[in-house]
């Protein structure tokens, strides 16, 4: 291969030459820069048997170049063209329904659809051969602007109304089709589920921009924006929760849930770090719901833990004591529990932490099992935890077998199994139980906390016993968690004994 350097003064261009001697080929690549125009100048060149003289000078000159003209590539294909909006119409893209109703039913967008269809109903391998960046980007849900947003939106709205646009025949949709806004506010929910604030805002956007295309009241109208309230609180965006609440009340003249609002401001400043700020506006709101009092109460409790304050943490969980006590009602539940116990782990002190569980069971002993308050396996999951790393395994199962397993023991299960996923939105006092029976997840917990602190024969022990006793099915974890212990400790013939020949064909099937 050789390279040639030709330098056109008048037009200030490099031209490199390659050629390939075995391929014939020939290769021009043109770069286009100004450069100092320094006739004067010596070459500067890196010196490698004497760095300690160099300047620099040489590296300089290769990269003081300013690019001076640049092409910007211009698509022609027939379909951008089709979606460009028209700038003359004087109306905003989110005010066009039917713009975004026929991208909706583009043939492309269909057939792409299609395909992964094809493609996810027929367990085809993932890889480069069969499945296209655009598959890939559309089955992952990958919404990158606001014109695809949009689209997707439509799409749910229209399958909620029992329209699939993969199967229509007569080639499109009637234009003048209406929405309920309650679909709109479970789209909303949906994705405040999964955490998506950018379309639950899109969501909001869309309805207001077309609200004529919905059918609603003003206790609709105004759920609308107390979801997007929930989305902004939830990532503790505080101004802009003001901003609504002021819209509401003085543009929309809508009426105002006073607990409501108190909750969600309250909530976002616990959210953004400021649970000070959070407990300052508590004190001076009028709150007449418990409920919504609870939540403030938790969100505030679970910032102060979160920064290992736990005096005033403590100070926080008292005061819901004293008023649980003198209002004779409830103001303490699982994550009450939770974020104290989290709060005493993250300084270290355990014996706090299982102090507090013993006391609510000791509660729900003197109440004869009336007024107990549930326990999250989670909470149970972080302590077994500590307790292995610090050598505490008898202390671990005396807590699992006495307190956890023991009969009437209101739980609730903060880890389902891979068939209850869907439970998860759910987690509530529905789902607390008196009957607890531990799924893997919660072995595999005891099993790891017997790795922290190298037990490898307890951790076997458990497998061969808990697991048989609740008649499970070991995961990948387990086998994962006993495999990396087995090499560490150099027990490969307890993991040949037990694990070698499951392990393969469980993991396969996860």
């Amino acid at each position: 291969m050789f390279r040639y350097l030709f330098n056109n003064n008048n037009r200030s261009t490099i031209k490199f030459i390659t050629i390939t001697c075995n391929n014939n080929n020939i290769k021009f690549r043109n770069y286009c820069t100004t450069t100092n125009n320094n006739n004067n100048k010596v070459e500067d060149f890196y010196d490698a048997e004497n760095p300690e003289t160099q300047t620099f000078n040489w590296f300089k000159s290769k990269i003081d170049k300013k690019v001076t003209t640049y092409v910007k590539e211009e698509s022609i294909s027939s379909s951008n063209l089709k979606i460009q909006p028209n700038q003359d119409d004087g109306k905003t893209f989110e005010k066009k329904f039917e713009h975004y109703l026929n991208l909706v039913n583009d043939d492309f967008l269909k057939e792409e659809l299609k395909n992964a269809s094809q493609e996810i109903q027929n367990n085809t391998p993932i890889d480069r051969a069969n499945l296209s960046f655009t598959t890939l980007v559309r089955v992952c849900g990958k919404l990158s602007n606001e014109e695809s947003r949009i689209k997707e939106i439509i799409k749910r709205l229209l399958s909620l109304n029992g329209i699939n646009l993969n199967k229509t025949n007569d080639g499109g949709v009637q234009l003048n089709i209406k929405f309920k806004l309650s679909q709109a506010h479970l789209i909303m929910r949906d994705y405040l589920l999964r955490s998506n604030s950018i379309m639950v805002e899109q969501v909001f956007k869309f309805v207001n921009s077309n609200i004529d295309r919905f059918d609603s009241d003003d206790d609709d109208t105004s759920e609308t924006y107390y979801i997007l309230m929930e989305s902004l609180s939830s990532n503790g965006d505080i101004p802009k929760c003001l901003e609504l609440i002021k819209e509401m009340k003085e543009i929309k003249q809508m009426r105002i849930d006073e607990n409501r609002v108190n909750r969600l401001i309250c909530s976002g400043y616990s959210n953004s770090n400021q649970p000070e700020k959070a407990l300052e506006y508590y004190n001076t709101s009028s709150n007449n719901d418990d409920s919504e009092n609870l939540v403030i109460l938790n969100s505030i409790l679970n910032c102060f833990s979160r920064q290992y304050k736990i005096d005033k943490m403590e100070m926080v969980y008292n005061d819901l004591m004293v008023s649980s006590k003198s209002k004779d009602i409830k103001l303490c539940d699982y994550n009450t529990i939770q974020y104290l116990v989290e709060g005493y782990l993250k300084v270290g002190n355990v014996n706090r932490a299982i102090e507090i569980l013993i006391e609510k069971d000791n509660q729900l002993m003197m109440s004869g099992g009336q007024v107990g308050t549930p326990i999250t396996t989670q909470t149970f999951h972080q302590i077994f935890i500590k307790l292995g790393k610090q050598n505490r395994l008898n202390e671990m199962m005396d807590l699992f077998e006495c307190l956890m397993m023991k009969a009437g023991k209101p739980i609730v299960e903060s880890l389902p199994i891979e068939t209850d996923f869907d439970k998860l939105s759910e987690i509530g006092d529905g789902l607390v139980t008196t009957n607890f029976i531990p799924n893997i997840n919660t072995i595999n917990i005891l099993i790891d906390s017997c790795c922290q602190c190298n037990n490898i024969d307890m951790a076997y022990h458990l497998f061969n016993t808990l697991i048989p006793k609740f008649n499970l099915q070991p995961s990948s974890e387990t086998y994962s968690i006993l495999e990396a212990i087995s090499f560490k400790l150099s027990r490969s013939d307890l993991y040949k004994k037990y694990c070698v020949d499951y392990f393969h064909i469980i993991k396969k099937e996860d």
